[in-house]
């Protein structure tokens, strides 16, 4: 199978790669320079695609990989707003899916996987978007609901709480979290309270691996939604406690909660909207992998080989 990955380079691009790597043909679109943080051991064994900014080099990497599946995983995140950062959110996050969109149109490519994320939704489900992040992605979901009623595309979008793993370099709570504690420095965060719905990265990769699955195979038609969470999700301070415990630190000192507020209007409890992909379920557990998370810093991974 041909598989072409937007946001290859990516902490989640990289590791499904890495996890089609040997067993498909993985295709890879990048801008230049190429951040080779994740990548670095999978740069003979992917042919890469570079993105300019406009149209046509999206329209030749889809049609010169000819994908069977297209994982579209490109994003720019910020919390904020204005004029530096809403031209690249919107560059990165509605331009560039709406380019990949219309060349698949045009080279007669049909299955596009692609992700989302919870913040698109307020505390009781309905679509209130947390930052013009949120509201970006949906954007580009409205997009591909269209491309998918009027070219006949097969879509599924998977909507993702909190990802986390080994060798992750994302500024997240969890990552700076282990920061502190390895450095010493100090980290203040809210009281904790809030649920903190993480979804280890081998979880998360079948997920989209399954997602694929189902596209090759003619399993979905219509797009279609599926939401990615933790079977039993703890509060962020009960996580952070149990990651204290694992890292064997016991001056945690430098370690604040209660020290700022939760932004008006975030979700403090899981949210449950859609369900799950079928066939996937939660495999690894909190503790293991936190302990993976705290103790392993390479890209080591058992995913199921499901396509």
């Amino acid at each position: 199978m041909r598989v072409l990955i937007t946001g290859i380079t990516g902490y989640i691009g990289s590791n499904l790669a890495r996890a089609l790597v040997g067993k498909h043909q993985v295709f890879g679109l990048v801008r230049e320079p190429v951040t080779q943080v994740y990548i670095a051991d999978l740069t003979s064994d992917i042919t890469f695609f570079t993105y300019h900014g406009n149209y046509q080099d999206i329209a030749h990497a889809v049609l010169e990989s000819q994908p069977d599946v297209i994982y579209h995983l490109a994003a720019y995140y910020t919390s904020a707003h204005g004029p530096e950062q809403t031209p690249r959110l919107l560059a990165s996050n509605v331009v560039l899916g709406g380019y990949l969109l219309e060349a698949m149109s045009t080279a007669n490519i049909k299955n596009l996987v692609y992700a989302s994320t919870i913040t698109e939704y307020g505390q009781d489900g309905v679509y209130a978007p947390g930052s013009l992040y949120a509201a970006s992605k949906r954007a580009f979901q409205d997009l591909a609901v269209y491309y998918a009623k009027a070219e006949n595309l097969h879509v599924i979008n998977l909507i993702l709480s909190d990802t986390y793993g080994p060798g992750d370099y994302r500024p997240k709570v969890l990552n700076l979290l282990k920061k502190a504690l390895s450095s010493g420095e100090r980290m203040i965060l809210s009281s904790g309270s809030q649920d903190y719905d993480l979804v280890y990265i081998d979880d998360v990769i079948n997920a989209f691996i399954l997602a694929g699955y189902r596209l090759y195979n003619h399993l979905e038609i219509e797009p279609t939604c599926y939401q990615i969470f933790a079977r039993s999700p703890l509060s962020l301070r009960s996580t952070a406690e149990q990651l204290m415990e694992i890292s064997g630190i016991t001056d945690i000192s430098n370690i604040v909660f209660g020290g700022i507020s939760l932004p008006n209007g975030i979700p403090t409890k899981a949210l449950r909207i859609y369900p799950s992909i079928p066939g996937w379920k939660e495999r690894v557990s909190l503790q293991e992998g936190l302990s993976r998370f705290w103790h392993e810093s390479g890209f080591k991974q058992e995913v199921e080989n499901t396509i």
